[in-house]
């Protein structure tokens, strides 16, 4: 008999555990569910040029709703209607932020064609005479380039380029002038330095050795006139 009770008290304590572990979970879960702490409201964007916070806000519709129950696929679908938009990436940071990384289409460059007309490279590698809706002055120039045998299409699609490109991107380099003209002898014009690239071959090793070298003419405020890339193994720095 003893033994019957000492069962079916355990029993019942065991359920009531139970029953408060539920309700507590209940408690706690409609408190982050509900309480405004967990309400996204703030937002950091990275990457754009003309897209505001303003207008985050207004596209993704997800500002003020729970950190927990916001649908970020939908989100990412909302942002990308807008015709600035490349590409879009959100992830949320706790306990009530999104963050955004954005690839705008802007102008990143211009070409002179052959009637001397001023033409417009952006993100996607398109070619146009829109200005878009960035500033266009401190533009850099791409010089040869045929723009009558890249029509409708994106100078990207010339493997060379693209990846002068991509690396130009990777390492931040900022050039007033990248010079295609002849395909053995490249070169960028960056603060004013001729960086001459030689042909195509190890270009991704050129610009690593380039990012070096730049980092290094800061750091001791070094005043230079030419780098020569041709023998990547064997860069020559000419001083002015």
């Amino acid at each position: 008999m003893k033994d019957n009770r000492k069962r079916n008290s355990g029993h019942f304590t065991i359920l009531w555990t139970i029953i408060i572990i539920l309700l507590m979970g209940i408690v706690i879960g409609y408190f982050m569910l509900n309480h405004p702490y967990f309400s996204l409201t703030n937002v950091e964007i990275k990457g754009n040029k003309t897209y505001s916070i303003e207008d985050f806000k207004r596209d993704s519709k997800i500002i003020g709703k729970n950190y927990f129950l916001i649908n970020l696929d939908k989100a990412k679908d909302n942002i990308s209607r807008d015709p600035r938009i490349v590409k879009v990436e959100l992830e949320k940071k706790y306990p009530n932020t999104v963050i955004a990384n954005i690839i705008e289409k802007v102008n990143i460059a211009y070409i002179v064609n052959d009637k001397k007309d001023k033409v417009f490279i952006d993100t996607l590698g398109n070619i146009s005479q829109d200005k878009g809706e960035g500033n266009n002055e401190n533009l850099p120039e791409i010089v040869g380039v045929n723009t009558d045998l890249i029509k409708n299409t994106s100078i990207f699609n010339d493997p060379d380029i693209k990846q002068i490109y991509d690396n130009i991107l990777k390492y931040k380099i900022e050039y007033s002038e990248l010079n295609l003209v002849d395909k053995n002898n490249l070169f960028i014009v960056v603060d004013e330095i001729k960086v001459d690239l030689g042909n195509k071959k190890e270009m991704d090793k050129k610009f690593e050795v380039l990012s070096k070298i730049l980092s290094d003419i800061k750091a001791k405020d070094i005043k230079i006139k030419n780098i020569k890339l041709s023998n990547v193994s064997k860069p020559l720095i000419i001083e002015e």
